[in-house]
């Protein structure tokens, strides 16, 4: 069933329209596995009653929207009266449903918390808020606030013509016909006050109807190295040219996250400690694009689901891999961590994962970035972290490039040969990773994971999964559950496509040399097969920081090599457009490297509209444009500019790549 829209004002509905507008509504949006039940009784999906003969007028305060009032009478603070028809409620079916036992019971204990216990089929418990919320000349109603839910999803209990009492001390959640709520209860604003119904039809508007709901967050990473039919090239040592051995990783990672950077095990399960941080906000919203389709005037059979990871507190995907890394470093011991980031995105989330941890992070920020994003800095320093632009001078490979040019405007190789040098020139230091790495790439798979899941609520697969690629862990974080899923054989769309959208500025996977490279600027790093443009690239100055890598993850290369998915190269004024149609559409002000994303998820809905074919399309929305604000004050005033990488400055770059001189594994 297609999601449906309370755009509309309901007002010449009829009570039985609007029962069933909700419980469709309910049906599909909270999907089956909330309320499917082991019981049959209880199967059924939900429904809603509207008014009531025990219903007083006088307590009914809500704002003066057309419909939102649960009880059907609307009263306005200019004593504007609405939807008076629907006053009056099935009572036979009410007390059909007391009978067998289907009504809210509680202990009401305004402050505390409980546990609840669905009827339905739920995995795991759910922590419960109870607070008193109610007028004050009637019988007190009670707020509960299911916080394990996103967005959280509010009920009442008590009130006027609904039973409460004591049940075992424990708060049982409605079954699934039952979730009328009682009349007391209000959410207020600045207009007045809300009935909690209007804050429900809100939230069933912009997430029921738009966000896939009841998911919780994996417990184990997946790890798309064991569905590979072919094995990913190993690593070599940069001096010796053999595979690298977890010796030789061990200066600058802790030996867990190493052995998770060679397993071949498909799960490997998340750390108790480490889910109790991503829990802050995970799982995080899937919504359908329905306005921003809308706008772009695309028939209803051309979809757009995207996965917003902005709500996490540095306001991207990075903290999902930042945690985990800040958890393993604390576990080995290690004093300090130092790291690189382009647009901030991963040393704002670095940062933030080290207080968490109490453990310092150093952090080497490219220089153009640095400049245009101050906030970034403002944030990390916030967090307790140090953050030096790069180039810098505090290390030799810093204090080299600004010798050679001394307006240097930075890159992420440059950054991470400082941040690398920083580490190993401290004492128990380690060094920690944004991207490329295989098990980096695999902390990010909880968005995917998350996303089928919901996904299915909504009763679709997408045909087309999109995201942005500067490193690669954005886009394997969406992409690699579904693409383990085909790899295996599983995917309900066995035709499903991956599509990795690049800047035009800095084109590693679309006309990059798959070979051996350096990760890094001052050749550090082990060497890694990857699609490159030669670790001593420098890309243009363009807004997408997070992008400027002159390399792909070994993973995405490899699976590009394999044909598993595509690339595509967009200009960054058709992704500043297309953003911005989708933040007048959908409220989200996305992150320029979210913009690549987004163009190339309009390319796909775009062409199969042309071509008259139905299409589900998924991207990621890897974070929100807050600290960006520098480059859409550009955009706004037309100043945003295209670079196109010239062919021979491809070239010379590229003879500078390990191998492509001869550098190889194996040896030819």
């Amino acid at each position: 069933m297609a999601p449906r829209s309370f755009d509309n004002t309901f007002r010449g509905m009829t009570k039985r329209q609007l029962e069933d507008a909700a419980g469709a509504d309910l049906r599909h949006h909270l999907g089956r596995k909330i309320f499917a039940s082991r019981d049959p009784r209880f199967a059924s999906a939900p429904s809603f009653s509207f008014g009531g003969r025990l219903h007083n007028e006088l307590d009914t305060l809500a704002s003066n929207r057309s419909f939102f009032c649960k009880t059907g009478t609307h009263r306005c603070q200019d004593g504007e009266t609405l939807l008076d028809d629907l006053r009056r409620r099935d009572d036979k079916s009410q007390k059909k449903l007391r009978e067998q036992g289907r009504q809210w019971k509680a202990v009401p204990g305004p402050g505390s918390y409980r546990i609840p216990r669905f009827m339905g089929d739920i995995d795991r418990a759910f922590e419960v808020s109870v607070g008193k919320n109610s007028a004050p000349w009637r019988t007190p109603s009670w707020q509960l606030d299911s916080t394990s839910l996103r967005p959280v999803f509010y009920h009442t209990i008590g009130g006027v013509g609904h039973a409460r009492q004591e049940h075992e001390g424990k708060l049982r959640v409605p079954t699934p016909r039952n979730l009328t709520p009682g009349p007391g209860h209000y959410f207020k604003d600045s207009d007045g006050c809300v009935s909690m119904f209007s804050d429900y039809m809100r939230l069933s508007k912009r997430a029921f109807s738009a966000a896939a709901t009841g998911t919780s967050l994996p417990k184990s990473w997946y790890n798309i190295q064991a569905d590979l039919p072919v094995p990913l090239p190993p690593p070599l040592h940069p001096g010796e040219l053999r595979p690298c051995t977890p010796d030789d990783f061990a200066p600058l990672f802790p030996a867990s996250l190493i052995e998770q950077e060679v397993s071949s095990e498909r799960y490997l399960e998340i750390p108790a400690e480490v889910r109790e941080v991503l829990n802050l906000w995970r799982p995080t919203p899937l919504r359908r694009a329905s306005r921003w389709e809308k706008l772009l005037g695309l028939p209803g059979n051309v979809k757009i689901f995207y996965k917003y990871e902005g709500g996490s507190p540095s306001g991207s995907h990075k903290t999902n891999t930042a945690v985990p890394q800040v958890y393993y470093n604390k576990l080995a011991g290690t004093k300090k961590i130092t790291t690189e980031t382009g647009a901030g995105q991963w040393g704002s989330a670095l940062a933030w994962s080290g207080g968490q941890f109490d453990l310092p992070i150093e952090v080497y920020q490219v220089k153009v970035s640095y400049e245009q994003k101050p906030y970034r800095k403002a944030f990390i320093e916030a967090c307790g972290a140090e953050i030096f632009p790069s180039p810098s001078t505090k290390t030799a490979v810093g204090s080299k490039a600004l010798e050679e040019d001394p307006t240097c405007p930075g890159s992420l190789g440059i950054a991470i040969s400082e941040a690398i040098e920083a580490c190993v020139s401290s004492e128990q230091a380690k060094y920690a990773l944004g991207s490329v790495l295989s098990h980096v790439l695999m902390h990010q798979t909880v968005i995917g994971q998350e996303a089928i899941e919901q996904l299915a609520g909504f009763g679709e697969y997408p045909d087309v999964v999109v995201g942005c690629t500067g490193g690669g862990s954005n886009f394997a974080g969406i992409a690699f559950p579904f693409l383990g899923e085909k790899l295996r054989s599983e995917a309900a769309k066995p035709e499903i496509r991956f599509l990795a959208v690049e800047p035009a500025a800095c084109p590693s996977l679309t006309r990059g040399a798959y070979a051996y490279d350096f990760g890094d600027t001052a050749k550090l790093t082990p060497l890694l097969k990857a699609h490159t443009l030669g670790s001593g690239f420098m890309p243009p100055s363009v807004h997408s920081g997070g992008l400027r890598y002159h390399a792909m993850a070994p993973l995405i290369s490899h699976l590009k090599e394999l044909g598993a998915i595509e690339a595509q190269a967009v200009q960054q004024t058709a992704a500043f457009d297309a953003g911005s149609s989708f933040f007048r559409a959908e409220g989200i002000l996305p992150a320029p490297e979210a913009t690549h994303a987004i163009e190339g998820a309009l390319h796909e809905a775009k062409a199969a509209a042309a071509a008259g074919k139905p299409r589900v399309i998924l991207f990621n929305m890897c974070g929100h444009g807050h600290f960006d604000m520098f480059a859409w004050e550009k955009y706004a005033k037309g100043q945003i500019e295209d670079f196109v990488f010239p062919e021979e400055d491809l070239k010379e770059a590229l003879t500078h790549v390990p191998g492509l001189n001869g550098v190889n594994w194996p040896r030819p």
